[in-house]
C-alpha cells in the first residue's frame, strides 16, 4: 500500500516535529476513512503545498466517530496543542475551518 499524504498549514507541522501533536484530527471522507487511514501505514507529511518540510512516520491507533467521542478518548493537547481545555480545543478546531459536518472524524496517531 502506497504512504497516506498529508499536507499540514506551518502551525500543525511544527507541532508535529517539537512532539507537542500527536494526532491529526480529519472530516472523515474519501481520502480519509477507515480503509485508508489504517494502524501501520507509512504516512508521508508535508509542510504546506510548497513543500517546505517533510517527515515521514507510520500511523499508530485510529479513533473514529463525532467530535465529542474522538476528544473522550484522545487528550486533546495531542490533537490542538495549546489549547487549555477541551472546550478550547473544539473551539480551535471549529474555527479553523476544518470542521463542517458534526457526526463522521477520524483522529489518527502519527508516530515517528
Amino acid at each position: 500500500m502506497k504512504p497516506l499524504f498529508l499536507v499540514l498549514a506551518r502551525r500543525p507541522y511544527d507541532w508535529f516535529k517539537k512532539g507537542f501533536k500527536k494526532y491529526e484530527l480529519r472530516e472523515e471522507k474519501i481520502k480519509y476513512n477507515k480503509d485508508t487511514v489504517i494502524s501501520g501505514r507509512r504516512v508521508i507529511v508535508q509542510r504546506n503545498q510548497k513543500n517546505e518540510g517533510k517527515f515521514t512516520g507510520k500511523i499508530g491507533k485510529v479513533k473514529r466517530g463525532s467530535l465529542k467521542f474522538i476528544l473522550n478518548h484522545v487528550p486533546f493537547k495531542q490533537i490542538v496543542p495549546p489549547a487549555k481545555s477541551k472546550n478550547e480545543a473544539i473551539d480551535i478546531i471549529t474555527k479553523a475551518g476544518y470542521i463542517k459536518n458534526q457526526n463522521n472524524y477520524i483522529a489518527f496517531e502519527i508516530k515517528r
